[in-house]
């Protein structure tokens, strides 16, 4: 029987058994942002041995703990009497606290290789890590729990999919432009003239935020990833960026850049040409003849676990298959290690801290969907809060170990993904905090 304790501005205790499900929001049932704000300042004053992990599920912050009593007086002492909530929940099951989870998924780097790990993420829903790979034994699951020194580990096997389903939606009538053409939307697609494919097009990934400086060297610009790199031609400061959308032509040059697997970024600072308007629209859907829909990013915003987010995919402009309906995603992990076939400025394969997206329905990203939005729904007027910038939904590719799993893969030729079960991101705070950056 798990102790459940819910916060009230009296303090009952109640006693029962729940159901661990994951929570999606609908459209319609927007959580209060007082009670987030209320959520973030408990989290940000507990510290990691204080309590085994939060989560979100039916629009309350679920909080797990070894110690209920003492988790009780600490909430007591971070927050007036008054500000106690019914939407707070303590769970008295933890058997790890957050830090002991922690401390065990980068324990797992000493088996990665061993094991062929391709993910490896804390769940403090289920107070456990969630580790995947292309294919376990029992002897590998023990190797594993050996080497992070818990118990409590969700095993996953990576598997690859028979045929990729990417919904499109085709836009028989072209939007008309009333817009001043130098206005740069968040969500559209940006290419890298310096960097280019193997057929010659330039590298395309897609603007996921605009953003203003917080200094002198740097007035304005966007946010995308800096992965569009192929090994020998990275992406470098100072090459130059065009907008696909409209024939926007050049907006800006390269300011900053850094793929970083320790610190978990993969991004790419845009400056913007000084003509450049900037604007924190995006397109959220395509319904009937190509008529769009556009929301408005209002806020950044933490994420937590149990979170249900969008990703915006980028607006390529493309004629034949246009691409603009928004992906459902749900937070698993703010805490992921991820193995990425293109490695970081240093050589290093295996991404820190990067926010594991569970798929909730059957579209998908696909290429040239690197550095879209990830936001959380606001309020039922398409407003939304920046979450993070997605990276990618990265396996290994065709030829590459394990065996077993290429075996299964229908054509060689074809762009090698998994069935997209998870997908990955570079939290947003990160952004601003390394690059000293806020949003429009």
């Amino acid at each position: 029987m798990k102790k459940v304790i819910v916060l009230i501005t009296t303090i009952l205790v109640v006693f029962s058994s729940i159901a661990m499900t994951s929570y999606a929001k609908t459209e319609n049932d927007i959580i209060a942002n007082e009670n987030i704000a209320l959520w973030e300042e408990i989290l940000d004053n507990l510290e990691e041995n204080d309590y085994g992990g939060a989560y979100v599920q039916d629009g309350k912050l679920h909080i797990k703990t070894k110690d209920s009593e003492t988790l009780q007086a600490t909430l007591f002492e971070i927050l007036p009497k008054a500000r106690t909530s019914s939407n707070i929940i303590i769970e008295d099951d933890a058997k790890y606290t957050l830090q002991e989870l922690n401390n065990a998924s980068d324990k797992s780097m000493e088996v990665w290789e061993e094991l062929e790990l391709d993910f490896v993420a804390v769940d403090e829903e289920y107070n456990a890590l969630l580790v995947g790979a292309y294919e376990w034994t029992e002897e590998k699951k023990d190797t594993f729990m050996e080497a992070v020194g818990i118990k409590n580990v969700i095993f996953e096997t990576v598997e690859p999919i028979e045929e990729q389903k990417i919904e499109y939606t085709s836009a028989k009538e072209e939007e008309q432009v009333t817009r001043d053409g130098t206005e740069m939307f968040i969500g559209k697609q940006a290419q890298n003239e310096d960097v280019k494919e193997k057929d010659g097009r330039p590298i395309v990934s897609t603007i996921g935020a605009c953003i203003l400086g917080n200094d002198d060297n740097f007035k304005k610009g966007f946010v995308t990833t800096a992965h569009t790199n192929i090994s020998n031609q990275p992406t470098a400061k100072g090459q130059n960026i065009s907008g696909t959308y409209n024939d926007m032509g050049n907006i800006g040059k390269i300011y900053d850049r850094i793929i970083s697997a320790s610190k978990g970024i993969d991004i790419a600072i845009i400056e913007a040409n000084r003509e450049i308007k900037l604007n924190n629209e995006i397109y959220t859907e395509v319904s009937g003849k190509g008529a769009k829909s556009r929301g408005y990013l209002v806020g950044s915003r933490k994420p937590l676990k149990g979170y249900d987010c969008y990703i915006f995919p980028g607006f390529s402009n493309d004629k034949k298959d246009p691409y603009y309906d928004k992906i459902q995603v749900n937070i698993n992990s703010i805490n992921c290690k991820k193995y990425m076939t293109n490695p970081d400025d240093e050589g290093e394969h295996v991404f820190y801290n990067l926010l594991l997206l569970r798929t909730i329905d059957y579209k998908r990203t696909y290429s040239g969907d690197s550095g879209s939005t990830v936001a959380m729904k606001y309020d039922n007027n398409d407003n939304y809060e920046l979450i993070g910038i997605y990276k990618g939904a990265d396996v290994k590719p065709c030829g590459e170990e394990p065996s077993v799993y290429m075996e299964c893969k229908a054509y060689s030729n074809s762009e090698d993904r998994t069935d997209y079960k998870y997908l990955f991101a570079t939290n947003w705070q990160q952004v601003e905090k390394h690059f000293n950056v806020r949003m429009y």
